[in-house]
């Protein structure tokens, strides 16, 4: 999610990074920096980055999305995934 964050903010060359494809229907719910889904008939293509991250960015809500700067959009993510099952506690002891 951090990476996708870089991506549409630009904080990579537009020409090194995959193009994520913003969904500009004005129909949707929640909030406006949406990605469109593709759908894929093969597996390259399902499996890629692109594919993986999609469903997951667009789940997350206004506040986190449209952090002003990264830190904020970190420490946003981890309250917004902090009671749900995909949150990886990286202080817990093994």
């Amino acid at each position: 999610m951090i990476e996708v964050f870089k991506i549409l903010n630009g904080s990579y060359d537009a020409k090194v990074v995959p193009p994520l494809e913003r969904n500009l229907d004005s129909r949707t719910f929640g909030h406006s920096l949406k990605l469109k889904v593709d759908r894929c008939k093969y597996d390259v293509r399902k499996f890629s980055f692109y594919n993986r991250v999609v469903n997951i960015w667009n789940l997350l809500r206004d506040n986190v999305v449209l952090s002003v700067s990264l830190n904020m959009f970190k420490n946003s993510l981890d309250t917004h995934w902090k009671g749900e099952l995909l949150y990886y506690d990286f202080e817990a002891s093994l």
